[in-house]
């Protein structure tokens, strides 16, 4: 059989009905045969692909800027900063507590001061978590750890507020003793919180702080019951009563920031 060369049908694209009808065709079909591919592009190469001392995004090997390793010294000082706010927010609200009416204002605005300060301190951090490419410890814990010790600086600014504000007068020894525990746990959270790094090691925070807020919980169920018992008058039993309760808040958010912690610890091992 002889050997003849394919003639493309007129219908077709590249046929000469093809080429009146698409003018990239007759040009193709004018350098010759077969079609003319363009050379391949040359491999995207960022700015930064040449510069040796710009880090190596590991998965996708693109040359990217990562903000210096020094902003986890940043990150945990921020965090050990703030827990150590709370031990001087809990010894203003201690004072408060056993205060005579006449002085608890003045201490009262010290403790705003306090946690002003305190919310200024936790603005920075989230904006430095947010802005740090590769964080000291996992950053959803970070967040969720910076978050809680504001919870408690605010469960701590409320509870002191509320006893100026209902200008409460004598308060229940069960308040004092739920002061007393609140300035525990501040100290331990102080304690603990600059060692975020190394959570694994810290049991001994959570443990205690568990049993503290265990033992609010059972102080304030009997100083409820004891104020039910005894209080006569109804407006001073509810002026009492939310104090009671700011305060045993106070401790649940203490029990909160120490949860964190725990998680953190379970989940890196």
């Amino acid at each position: 059989m002889s050997a003849t060369a394919w003639t493309p049908p007129r219908s077709s694209a590249f046929g000469p009905a093809g080429h009146a009808r698409y003018p990239e065709c007759r040009r193709r079909a004018a350098t010759g045969p077969g079609l003319q591919l363009k050379p391949p592009r040359a491999a995207f190469a960022p700015t930064g692909a040449l510069r040796p001392d710009v880090p190596t995004h590991r998965r996708s090997g693109v040359r990217v800027r990562l903000h210096p390793r020094n902003n986890d010294d940043e990150l945990i000082a921020l965090v050990g900063e703030a827990a150590r706010s709370l031990v001087t927010a809990s010894d203003l609200l201690a004072r408060i507590i056993a205060a005579d009416r006449t002085d608890r204002a003045a201490l009262r605005e010290e403790l705003h001061a306090v946690e002003h300060a305190a919310d200024e301190l936790h603005h920075r951090l989230i904006r430095l978590i947010h802005d740090t490419f590769v964080t000291p410890v996992d950053r959803e814990d970070l967040h969720r750890i910076g978050s809680l010790l504001d919870d408690c600086m605010d469960a701590l600014d409320e509870a002191g507020d509320i006893v100026v504000l209902y200008q409460v007068g004598w308060l229940p020894p069960a308040c004092t003793e739920q002061a007393q525990i609140l300035q525990r746990c501040a100290e331990l959270s102080a304690q603990a919180l600059p060692r975020l790094r190394a959570a694994s090691g810290l049991r001994e925070y959570w443990v205690e702080v568990n049993s503290l807020e265990n033992a609010a919980d059972r102080l304030f169920r009997s100083a409820i019951a004891e104020l039910f018992a005894t209080e006569r008058d109804a407006i001073r039993l509810i002026k009492v009563k939310e104090v009671i309760e700011h305060l045993e808040a106070a401790a649940d958010a203490f029990e909160h920031l120490a949860g964190a912690v725990e998680s953190l610890a379970m989940r890196e091992g």
